[in-house]
């Protein structure tokens, strides 16, 4: 008995060492056929690292005949890019920097039986201009000295990506004056964004591929793209829209009216089989040059989407390059026939890689995005300076708390500077501190008015108009670039007496008065 007892233990001891054993060497991959069907030697190189974003993915096998290819950032991969190839072999676009995507590939047998295989993983190189820590640069344009006695200043806050940086205030600055810090009361600072300020446009590019390797599904989806583009256009924002196979083509050149551009882009049909990608990128750089200064910033940039590489060699990739030098230049490349490695030379802010032509549009949506932090990072620094005489000041400018060592440093000379006491004056001057109220016109003339608020704490909205002019002796227009703070004021062919009167409306509605005698 007691040996039918041990023989029973004992095989219940081999029964749970083999149960025990299999549950630690489970298969995560488990097949249903596992005769015969090995797939292996996986290109990439399993873990490979710094790898383009375009790829091939290759494997071997021994007798599958067709293959299921899955890719996917999440591990296992659930994502099926290819169905029952029979090629070993997979072209893969689409993929993003700086990203680890896991891969296996499912043999599929005559007798339709799946072996599915192990995952495989790579990385894809980091993007150009990756973030590399946290911190913000700032970039000085240019400063100016204005009567009585104001500091101005234009700026833009990037990241360390390059991306702009658009949700900082006044209190987020600090601002010195040789060395010593400035009361931001008692010098009235302000520091205003674009979207606060006229004086900013912004021109985009839209250089569109239309040679004959695109269908006419690709056509509509890129019609699509441009048109949401389009419509999601912000203030002060002009485009121009290229398309181009033999040759780069104006199809409308800059306006913001949308209805324009939507009409010119849908007019888009198939060109010729020929790709002039460099020339077209030459010719859509020489279409602007951004200039910064206090009265106007002129800042472009340029969208170019292709299928293919450049295939007509009338000019070069250098040519190119160095046409897009210190532009803002997006690059939109569909499918594996493109040369990623070039488009990324030319993408200045960034290339993009997509695998269908359906991806256009939230591509685009993106890259408005991002030219509209770039339009809102711009910074119009104005105070009060208590500084006089024929001196040059230091001004430095600085953000409170950067973890990075990013600072202004500009000069600027107070000769000009006088006391002026708080209020609304016309044409102030420092022999005329309080400016004018009455001045004499020839008929026909034109004079320029220029408003300065004095003391405030908000930047000033002005409203210029006729006060009871019934003969219309004179018209007011505003100067663009100015806030409405200067007006061109022509006279009428009649003699007669006019007035003026200028206001602000953001600091407790302030006015006064201009007399105007027509001779």
């Amino acid at each position: 008995m007691k040996r039918i007892i041990s023989v029973y233990l004992l095989l219940l001891f081999v029964f749970g060492f083999v149960i025990s054993g299999c549950v630690f060497s489970v298969d995560e991959n488990p097949v249903k056929s596992t005769e015969g069907y090995n797939v292996s030697e996986p290109l990439p190189a399993v873990n490979e690292t710094g790898l383009n974003i375009i790829l091939t993915l290759e494997w071997n096998s021994q007798d599958g005949d067709n293959f299921d290819v899955y890719l996917d950032t999440a591990n296992p991969p659930i994502d099926k890019i290819a169905s029952n190839i029979a090629s070993k072999n997979f072209n893969v676009a689409g993929l993003q920097y700086g990203t680890t995507y896991y891969w296996r590939v499912v043999s599929i047998t005559p007798e339709k039986n799946e072996l599915i295989g192990p995952v495989w993983s790579f990385t894809t190189k980091p993007g150009a201009g990756g973030v590399v820590g946290p911190g913000n640069v700032l970039n000085a344009f240019e400063i100016s000295a204005e009567q009585p006695n104001y500091v101005n200043l234009l700026f833009q806050v990037l990241d360390l990506s390059g991306k702009g940086v658009t949700n900082l205030s006044t209190s987020d600055f600090e601002v010195f004056e040789n060395g010593e810090p400035i009361s931001p009361f008692e010098s009235q600072l302000i520091i205003s964004k674009r979207d606060q300020n006229e004086n900013y446009l912004q021109r985009t590019v839209l250089m569109l591929d239309n040679s004959t390797s695109l269908d006419q599904n690709d056509l509509d989806e890129i019609k699509k793209a441009a048109i949401n583009f389009v419509n999601n256009l912000t203030s002060n924002h002009e485009v121009a829209v290229y398309k181009f196979s033999q040759d780069p083509v104006l199809i409308v050149d800059f306006t913001d009216n949308k209805g324009l551009l939507i009409a010119a882009i849908n007019s888009l049909s198939p060109g010729f089989p020929t790709t002039n990608l460099y020339g077209a990128i030459v010719v859509g750089a020489s279409r602007w040059t951004d200039s910064f200064s206090l009265n106007r910033i002129l800042k472009g940039s340029m969208i170019v989407f292709t299928d293919g590489k450049d295939t007509q060699g009338s000019s070069s990739l250098d040519q190119a390059r160095t046409a897009t030098q210190n532009k803002i230049v997006y690059t939109v490349g569909l499918g594996v026939d493109v040369d990623p490695d070039i488009l990324e030379l030319i993408g200045t802010a960034g290339f993009v890689s997509i695998a269908n032509a359906d991806e256009l549009s939230q591509v685009f949506i993106e890259i408005n995005n991002e030219i509209i932090l770039t339009s809102d990072s711009f910074y119009w620094l104005r105070y009060s300076s208590p500084k006089r005489g024929n001196n040059n000041h230091r001004l430095q400018v600085r953000i409170t708390g950067n973890p990075i060592n990013s600072i202004i440093e500009k000069e600027f000379n107070s000769g000009s500077f006088y006391s002026a006491s708080p209020g609304l004056y016309i044409n102030p001057s420092k022999d005329r501190p309080e400016g004018i109220i009455f001045t004499s016109m020839i008929k026909g003339t034109e004079i320029t008015l220029k408003a300065f608020l004095v003391g405030y704490t908000t930047l000033p909205q002005f409203v210029w108009e006729e006060v009871n002019d019934t003969n219309n002796l004179i018209t007011i227009t505003p100067v663009e670039g100015t806030n409405n703070s200067e007006v061109k004021v022509k006279a009428a062919l009649t003699a007669g007496t006019a007035v003026i009167r200028v206001s602000d409306q953001a600091n407790g509605i302030m006015s006064n008065n201009l007399t105007i005698n027509i001779q």
